[in-house]
């Protein structure tokens, strides 16, 4: 490690041997019924089974097997999938370029630990994206309290309160926060990123 690492908590890699190696957490994939092709879909659930007359299943198991892999497999090839990060509410374009010129200071700062100058600059970025975050969230809390001020019950405000300050995660979607610099808010859901 170099001189500079180690003063920001960056991560110490301990190697254990022995047990499970561990598995890459994957976000689960959803399908897109909005951009599904339903004649494809009939077509392919059609095919597969045609059978079945032919050659019924011999038990109650066996049918619900044979239609969910047939329904499973229609819907592979006329259903694209996908999957999200659940956005905060003050995501936005502005805290996304923070972010990722921090983290691209921080890799810089990994490949060269004895840099005084990437140091700097990972010094740097890290400061300007806690402060483009504060920022955003202050902005996003002050327009929410200057629109909505007794219009709300406490539940409303306190969910709000929760979401922007990182401890929750709202279950609807709201059109309670919206910003002129983050024009998305007004879809998203009320969620957090706990990590940035």
């Amino acid at each position: 490690m170099g001189k500079h690492i180690g003063s920001d908590h960056l991560p110490i890699t301990i190697e254990i041997c022995g047990g499970k190696p561990a598995s890459n957490a994957r976000r689960k994939s959803t399908f897109s019924y909005k951009k599904a092709d339903w004649t494809l879909f009939q077509q392919s659930l059609d095919d597969a089974l045609q059978k079945w007359d032919e050659n019924p299943p011999y038990s109650a198991t066996k049918a619900n097997s044979v239609l969910s892999s047939a329904i499973l497999q229609a819907a592979k090839k006329s259903i694209p999938q996908g999957s999200h990060k659940i956005q905060s509410a003050w995501w936005c374009q502005e805290v996304e370029d923070a972010v990722v010129h921090h983290r691209l200071a921080q890799e810089a700062l990994k490949a060269y630990p004895d840099d005084d100058t990437k140091a700097q600059a990972y010094h740097e970025a890290a400061a300007k994206a806690q402060s483009t975050i504060d920022e955003t969230k202050t902005k996003l809390w002050r327009e929410f309290i200057s629109d909505s001020a007794g219009n709300l019950s406490s539940a409303e405000v306190w969910s709000v309160i929760r979401v922007v300050d990182g401890r929750a995660l709202a279950s609807a979607p709201s059109s309670i926060l919206t910003s002129d610099k983050c024009k998305k808010l007004n879809s998203l859901k009320l969620g957090v990123r706990t990590t940035w």
